[in-house]
């Protein structure tokens, strides 16, 4: 380089241009095949080379380098300081190459450049502020490489400036506002940079200006009114920013306008009516801001507009009538706003309309069935999730250009045309969430017509009310198909094999269907599959090995079928699956060491209620990835593997309901991200670890029903009442006062005096050899008092021992009122304090057993009782059959009080001041019922039917967690003759709640407790009553809350929410949030058995709602809820 720069000094000028030309030459470390640059060499005039001009001969400075242009080249290199001696360039256009490194500073230097053009290369530097220099400037063109930095504000000095353009590079800091001193600046393109800071208002100075690009940024601020002066602008796009504030008014003098894009920012306010000034607008898109009140009718005035896109914003009230008037209009997109009535039939008049979207509004009506012939051009069709109704017009095979047809979630109701599969460019057909039929009387057609849609890619008709078996044709649609979801409709019969021949599928959604059979093991043939959802069916057999051939599959599930067998370790060959769900089901055997090896599982493994023996393998360590394990409800025995405190993502571990055993693992000590720990009903011993109360994030922790012993741990966790469940281990002592435990210390103190009890004892028995006359004496008694009893079967077998009439009627003070509870269908239920091993606050129910029925109800809840135990059950601890003081038949029950009485009185409180239950409140009462009746129909040996499913009927504990009680009506379903759903005929349950199929002396069945929970659910969230008398004669509660969804649902919901809500969580977020959870009560209380979701669906939406809002409002969830569980405690502690 030194020799070069020596060389220029001493040689001709003419002769300095070439060397500085050799210079660049030798910085480039590649030249394409063609080799551009190979005849640059001796063999001709340095002014021949390609790529290079110079002067005329016969001018003054004849030969000398004016253009170095070398567009396109492909070469690879560094561009030098040399570059400079060319002094007398005024073209310098090096783009779409592979340069980099920096700008050099020497360009700077160039007093006669006039056009410069960098783009489209890998430069890294900063824009040199020498450039400032070249006065004679024109172009700037340095878009498209990896500049950074601030953009310099001396560029304002090139006076002739008419092109800036650095789009799309790193650039930050502000758009300097010397930009606006640029007289003759037409174009400035600062698009895709990181720059921040408002829009200078000085731009609005640039007289000359065609095209402001400054979309792609994190400009904040308002638009400034002074862009209104730009008189000569052609083309304004600001989108993608964080603009705030309205559209100016002065934007729509502007009339020069054809681009005007301001989408994906935060702009608010109504559209400005001067917009329909812009007489020249092709393009307006303010998609995704926040622009609210109506749509002016006066749009319609832009004539020459192709596209308008409104779509994301809050515009309400109708599509204007006028916009018939369009003449040239290709592009309506008005999506996802709160537009409402009928679709003007002036629609119909856009017979250049390519693009239609309204979807996601609240449009009504109907389609007019020769739709299609209106939009002969119509490419795109989006109208999901509106309430539109009616058949689906078959004219859509009219526009025969039609790629893509969204009308999901509508009411569409009739058969699928099957003149679509006359689409020769269809792509996409969703037609899911609607109330399309098929079935064995016809209907399956246009799977068939869609056959010949050889571009078809995804096919969704999910939520319908298709039935019958699913035609083998299936495996003849289109090798493009990508996505087939036909889940929640009622399919029969088995899954066609012929479905293996769909090779381009990558999701198959099957589930919420009656598919029977076995899963066809030529799914194993769909290599690109990567979600596979059959949950939900009856499918039987073993699950096939052939799944293993799925290398891309990322989401399988198969939960809630009959499978059987073992789990295939060919699964353990699926390297990309995420997600794995095997539950409810009948897999036997131990769990393949294969599929614990799977490192790719992230989301949540779960193999629960199965059959599964055997230990868990210590390879669980592996699955160090995995945030949620699910095991419970198996067989699996042995110690928890050490390996498992490997896994320390884990998330949620449950590991209840099985045969484990010896101590928890000190290894678990690491899993300190848990925060649902669940090792209930296990054979679990020693102390509860210390560790666990460290875990900060542990939001339930249920170690009930093993053999754990000794002191509870003091502090985290532990202290959360509603968080921690602990019954059922009877060695437990101390920890938090509000545990109600047992002191330790005075278990120490009854073992230190042992052998004082024994002396006692010892001497009790030498003298009672002295006073046989009073021992006699008592004796007798004894036996009078005994005689009484009424020898029958203990329902209570297992739980503390039976009392007697006497110790009830001392425990209730003598059945006092002040004592008295409640009073039900057979009986009164009472407060006492009973002597069982130790004093205990108990709820007594006392029989009435003139009543009919009365007797018939005490077999039925204590036979219910006996056998099953949950958290969210009410516990019996004993029962009383005897006969009372008057020598009559008494029957009594001994339930675990609750101290916060029922869920009724919470949510029907006369006094507008007392205490109300808060939302969260709420929703974890909905949980715990929903998680006692999952347990009683689907994990006991024999399925329970409560029947009588009301607010009365659920009982609050301290920590307001939720008991279901009264299993009066209660019902054991059989599994050798009766149905797995049905039993008993008769039942009544309580008007309101009752299923509608029980007024026709209809079978008892799991169905009609799913109903009362669904209205329970309404409820609890509206705080209306079924019977409340406000609801008019032919309504039902049901009825009220499905016509209030969506826009009213703020209305009905519960008036004592509202306060907490405004102070609490986002407004919008919770309408979203109520309409998700009164959705789910409706779909637990339709009329048609059938029909109503499943509870282990509706616990699995539950869980799925309460993390968004723990995710939305995590700080202000938390503050709420110790607001809510410490009352009025927390209210002084804070004054």
């Amino acid at each position: 380089m030194f020799s070069f720069l020596f060389l220029f000094l001493i040689l001709p000028l003419e002769a300095s241009d070439r060397l500085a030309l050799l210079s660049f030459k030798s910085a480039i470390s590649h030249d394409p095949i063609q080799q551009p640059l190979a005849s640059w060499n001796d063999s001709m005039d340095h002014c021949q080379w390609p790529g290079v001009k110079c002067s005329s001969s016969r001018r003054r400075h004849a030969g000398r380098v004016t253009e170095l242009d070398l567009d396109s080249y492909n070469i690879t290199g560094s561009i030098t300081p040399t570059l400079a001696n060319l002094t007398f360039l005024r073209r310098l256009n090096l783009p779409n190459n592979r340069f980099h490194g920096q700008i050099p500073p020497e360009i700077g230097k160039l007093r006669r450049l006039r056009y410069l053009n960098l783009s489209s290369n890998s430069l890294v530097s900063e824009i040199p502020t020498s450039l400032s220099q070249c006065s004679q400037l024109q172009v700037i063109a340095l878009g498209s490489n990896k500049l950074h930095g601030a953009i310099p504000p001396n560029l304002s000095n090139c006076q002739n400036l008419r092109i800036i353009t650095v789009k799309d590079n790193h650039l930050v800091e502000e758009i300097p506002p010397e930009f606006g001193n640029l007289p003759k600046l037409a174009y400035l393109d600062l698009a895709s940079n990181n720059l921040t800071g408002t829009i200078p208002s000085s731009l609005g100075n640039l007289s000359s200006l065609l095209a402001l690009e400054l979309f792609g940024n994190s400009i904040s601020g308002t638009i400034p009114p002074s862009l209104g002066r730009l008189s000569s602008l052609v083309f304004l796009r600001l989108y993608r920013n964080s603009l705030v504030g309205s559209i100016p008014s002065s934007l729509g003098n502007l009339t020069s306008l054809q681009m005007f894009d301001l989408s994906y920012n935060n702009l608010t306010g109504e559209l400005p009516s001067s917009l329909t000034n812009l007489s020249s607008l092709t393009l307006l898109d303010i998609t995704t801001n926040r622009i609210s009140g109506s749509i002016p009718p006066s749009l319609s005035q832009l004539s020459a507009l192709t596209d308008l896109a409104l779509t994301a914003n809050s515009l309400t009230g109708s599509i204007p009538a006028t916009f018939g008037l369009f003449q040239s209009l290709e592009v309506l997109a008005l999506s996802r706003n709160q537009l409402s009535g009928d679709v003007p039939k002036s629609i119909y008049n856009l017979s250049t309309i390519e693009y239609l979207g309204i979807a996601n509004n609240n449009l009504v009506g109907t389609l007019p069935q020769d739709f299609g012939m209106y939009f002969p051009r119509l490419k795109r069709l989006l109208m999901y999730f509106n309430k539109l109704h009616g058949q689906i017009p078959a004219s859509l095979a009219n526009a025969t250009g039609l790629s893509d047809i969204e009308l999901t979630g509508n009411n569409f109701t009739g058969k699928i045309p099957t003149r679509l599969g006359t689409l020769q460019d269809l792509s996409w057909l969703s037609l899911d969430r609607n109330q399309l039929k098929a079935g064995k009387e016809g209907g399956w057609g246009f799977l068939t017509s869609l056959t010949n849609c050889s571009k078809l890619q995804v096919l969704s008709l999910e939520f319908n009310g298709l039935g019958g078996g699913l035609p083998a044709s299936v495996g003849n649609l289109s090798r493009s198909l990508q996505w087939l979801t036909m889940g929640g409709n009622q399919l029969s019969g088995s899954i066609p094999v012929e479905i293996g021949n769909l090779f381009g599928l990558e999701i198959l959604g099957l589930d919420r269907n009656d598919l029977d059979g076995r899963i066809p093991s030529t799914v194993g043939k769909l290599q690109q599959l990567q979600t596979l959802e059959l949950s939900f069916n009856k499918l039987t057999g073993q699950i096939p090995g052939s799944l293993g051939n799925l290398s891309e599959l990322t989401y399988l599930s198969l939960e809630v079928n009959a499978l059987e067998g073992q789990i295939p370790a060919s699964i353990g060959q699926c390297q990309a699956l995420g997600t794995l769900d095997l539950s409810d089901n009948t897999l036997s055997g131990t769990i393949p060491t294969e599929v614990l090896s799977l490192s790719s599982l992230s989301k949540y493994l779960d193999l629960s209620k199965n059959l599964l023996n055997g230990p868990l393998p210590p390879e669980v360590g592996r699955l160090k990835n995995l945030r949620e394990f699910y095991v419970e409800s198996n067989e699996l025995t042995g110690d928890i593997p050490g390996s498992i405190g490997q896994c320390q993502v884990f998330e949620v571990l449950h590991l209840n309901y099985n045969k484990f055993q010896g101590v928890i693992p000190q290894s678990l000590s690491n899993l300190r991200g848990l925060q649902d720990l669940n090792l209930a009903s296990n054979n679990f011993s020693g102390s509860i670890p210390e560790f666990l109360k460290d875990f900060s994030l542990l939001q339930n922790l249920n170690l009930s029903f093993n053999n754990f012993e000794g002191q509870v741990p003091i502090g985290g966790v532990f202290r959360n009442l509603s968080a921690v469940s602990l019954q059922g281990n009877h060695k437990l002592c101390g920890g938090d006062p509000t545990l109600n435990l047992s002191s330790c210390a005075s278990t120490i103190h009854a073992k230190r005096h042992k052998s004082h009890r024994l002396k006692i004892i010892l001497l009790a028995t030498i003298a009672a050899a002295s006073t046989l006359l009073v021992a006699s004496f008592i004796a007798l008694r004894y036996w009078m008092r005994e005689r009484r009893t009424i020898p029958t079967t203990d329902p209570t077998k297992g739980q503390h021992g039976k009392v007697s009439y006497y110790d009830i009627l001392k425990a209730t003070n003598g059945f006092s009122t002040d004592n008295l509870i409640g009073v039900g269908g057979f009986g009164s239920v009472y407060k006492g304090v009973l002597e069982i091993g130790e004093e205990k606050v108990v709820a007594v129910k006392v029989l009435n057993l003139q009543k009919k029925g009365a007797l018939k109800s005490f077999t039925a809840e204590c036979n219910a009782l006996k056998a099953i135990r949950h958290r969210n059950l009410v516990k019996i601890i004993t029962s009383c059959s005897s006969v009372d003081n008057r020598g009559n038949e008494f029957k009594a029950i001994i339930f675990q009080y609750m101290e916060n009485g029922n869920l009724h009185d919470w949510l029907h409180r006369e006094e507008r001041d007392q205490l109300r239950l808060g939302l969260l409140q709420r929703f974890n009462i909905a949980i715990d019922i929903a998680s006692a009746l999952e347990y009683l129909h689907h994990h006991g040996a024999t399925p329970v039917v409560h029947c009588d499913l009301k607010p009365s009927n659920i009982l609050l504990d301290d920590a307001f967690t939720a008991h279901l009680s009264d299993f009066g009506l209660a019902k054991l379903l059989g599994t050798s003759h009766e149905s797995s759903e049905s039993s008993a005929v008769g039942i009544k349950g309580t008007v309101g709640y009752a299923a509608p199929e029980y007024g026709m002396a209809n079978e008892a069945s799991t169905k009609g407790d799913i109903y009362s929970y669904g209205i329970l659910l309404l409820e609890i969230f509206t705080g209306k009553r079924p019977t409340d008398e406000s609801l008019k004669e032919d309504s039902s509660l049901h009825r009220f809350v499905e016509m209030a969804l969506p826009d009213q649902v703020m209305d009905i919901t519960d008036p004592s929410l509202l306060s907490e809500v405004k102070e609490v969580f986002d407004g919008r977020y919770f309408h979203e949030w109520m309409i998700s959870i009164l959705q789910i009560g409706l779909s637990c209380s339709k009329e048609i058995s059938r029909e109503r979701m499943d509870i282990r669906i509706a616990i699995k939406e539950l869980h799925a709602l309460r993390n968004k809002l723990v995710n939305q409002n995590t700080r202000q969830i938390r503050e709420t809820a110790t607001l809510l569980q410490e009352g009025s405690a927390y209210a002084d502690h804070y004054q």
